[in-house]
């Protein structure tokens, strides 16, 4: 949607979280009459019935967090969202990442790349700045390093020129109503691409598209780097890959590789205590994740498994941990339980049932070897005793550092 589609016209923005904020600053600017409809915000429209007038709205801008089957939505005349108003205004060079696991990881890597080439670069999407924000500063001389979300690709009907596809695997199956829809939203970052764009994705990652598609094998030109484990290789040779298109040198990629630390949550060693070790892999909120984790460490004592129940497979990760004889396990609801009973005849481990953080902490800190690590990944997203995977990694890292 062009800029000049939204003056004059009555809009209605939908959730009025960070994204939905930014879009009610960027439309100030705009002759264009506004409202703001979110189910617990203090706003125009707000309680159960919130979207009671939207059929009044020539315009809906919907934000991530809202699904798109939510109830009265289907009333809209028209949808759009931040995303897709940036894609079709932006007068820079988007590089657009996503993917089930990985995209920030491998968005950061990309940014700091080009940072340390000199590139006018800025980071913006899923866990840079809103991109919307940023659209009056922007250049075509600037690069746009966004990383996007399922839930931010939704809507869109535009591609970026320069697409990077991390990984798939089932996620977010409830906001999108089935497989199927998740992976049509993902898809949309090379959907609308023509011939002369560019995909990037893993070996082994088969995907059909218009543009050129470039499979990355794992090759970090010979740097040692900080971040652990097979995926993150991967990662990072994706964003070596994008910037070899780039024309940048790889004497410039390796300072950039060996400057980069592991973004928080994403298996951070916290703290070496006794000789166990402590690791923080909180966004993992999928098995798939979680797997990978565990095959990034040697010996983990104990694991901290469950949370929300989305349904999901938890076969493989068991046998992965059966094979392992992991020696103490932690279970959260609301899934926890569920996989117990997939382990618990298997073979002999220690184990606790908690809502507590802090009751798991203490019985890793009690039970756990010298030598053996102790793992956060918990296989499961945060809801049924967080807000989100960020706080509980941060009260993981809270307990983990009060002890002595």
């Amino acid at each position: 949607m062009k800029l000049s589609e939204l003056k004059n016209k009555r809009i209605l923005i939908v959730g009025f979280g960070r994204e939905g904020r930014a879009v009610l600053d960027f439309l100030q600017n705009i002759e264009c009459e506004v409202k703001v409809a979110d189910k617990d915000a203090v706003c125009d429209y707000n309680g159960e019935d919130y979207l009671r007038d939207v059929e009044d709205f020539d315009i809906v801008i919907k934000s991530p967090g809202v699904p798109p089957h939510t109830k009265g939505l289907e009333k809209s005349k028209r949808i759009t969202s931040a995303t897709e108003i940036f894609l079709n205004n932006c007068p820079g060079k988007i590089i657009g990442i996503t993917g089930s696991k990985g995209k920030s990881t491998t968005s950061n890597a990309v940014y700091m790349i080009l940072k340390e080439a000199g590139f006018l670069v800025e980071f913006l999407g899923n866990i840079g700045t809103a991109a919307i924000s940023c659209l009056g500063q922007i250049t075509s001389e600037t690069y746009c390093v966004m990383e996007l979300s399922s839930y931010q690709l939704n809507e869109v009907s535009l591609s970026p020129h320069i697409a990077v596809f991390t990984s798939f695997f089932p996620e977010h199956l409830n906001y999108h109503g089935g497989l199927e829809s998740y992976r049509k939203a993902k898809g949309n970052i090379y959907a609308y691409q023509n011939e002369g764009d560019f995909l990037f994705v893993p070996e082994g990652l088969d995907i059909n598209a218009r543009s050129r598609v470039v499979k990355c094998g794992i090759d970090l030109l010979g740097q040692e780097s900080r971040l652990l484990g097979l995926h993150n290789k991967q990662n990072l040779s994706l964003a070596i890959c994008v910037a070899r298109h780039l024309k940048i040198s790889d004497e410039v990629i390796k300072n950039a590789i060996s400057k980069i630390n592991p973004l928080p949550h994403r298996l951070n060693l916290i703290r070496d205590l006794n000789g166990v070790a402590y690791y923080d892999d909180a966004i993992s909120t999928t098995p798939d994740s979680t797997i990978s984790a565990l095959k990034s460490l040697n010996n983990v004592g104990t694991l901290f498994l469950g949370g929300y129940d989305r349904g999901l497979d938890f076969d493989g990760l068991a046998q992965l941990i059966v094979s392992l004889k992991i020696s103490n396990l932690v279970f959260f609801p609301d899934n926890g339980e569920r996989i117990f009973d997939l382990l618990k005849d298997k073979y002999d481990f220690r184990y606790l049932h908690t809502k507590s953080m802090k009751e798991g902490v203490d019985f890793a800190y009690l039970y756990t070897k010298k030598g053996q690590a102790v793992l956060l990944s918990t296989a499961s997203p945060s809801f049924s005793l967080w807000k989100n995977y960020e706080e509980k990694g941060d009260e993981f890292v809270k307990y983990v550092n009060a002890l002595v």
